[in-house]
């Protein structure tokens, strides 16, 4: 499942109080890495923010729990 919103939708400024303080939204991402690279940050209705999710079958969780150097092939 893949989902896209808009950088300033109001669930992603929701979650620095769902998640914590530390938590960065889209924009204040952007801007942190826009100042280290010395050029100007986009504004967060210009921005997009993909999510995806794929889901994981126990027989997946299960094999995967049993390995200690990398995730199975499963």
């Amino acid at each position: 499942m893949v989902g896209f919103v808009r950088g300033d939708d109001p669930l992603l400024y929701r979650y620095k109080k769902i998640i914590g303080p530390r938590h960065f939204t889209p924009e204040e991402s952007m801007r942190w890495q826009a100042g280290k690279n010395n050029i100007p940050a986009p504004k967060a209705e210009d921005l997009s923010v993909v999510s995806f999710v794929m889901p994981i079958t126990r027989i997946t969780k299960d094999d995967n729990a049993n390995r200690t150097d990398w995730v199975s092939e499963r």
